[in-house]
């Protein structure tokens, strides 16, 4: 469980009148929401990157088959055709 859920659910379940005890209880709690969220921002962008670079390689790596192909198809044909053409 998640250290500032549980921080939370004990203060609810333990006295719900008096939420925070002092100001710097909430302060603490926001800063660590902040730090999750920007770590959650950040492994975003690097995983929206990566899907990128693979979109990038995926993209190569057709064409580079559909010359194969094509060389390959070219070659064949030739060896068929041979001189007759």
């Amino acid at each position: 469980m998640n250290a500032v859920v549980a921080v939370l659910l004990n203060l609810i379940v333990e006295d719900p009148a008096l939420f925070f005890t002092d100001p710097q209880q909430l302060l603490d709690i926001f800063s660590e929401l902040e730090e999750q969220n920007l770590s959650l921002i950040q492994n975003s962008q690097e995983t929206e990157e990566a899907l990128e670079e693979m979109k990038q390689t995926v993209k190569s790596t057709k064409a580079k088959m559909y010359a194969y192909l094509i060389v390959f198809s070219c070659n064949y044909f030739m060896q068929i055709v041979g001189d007759n053409w």
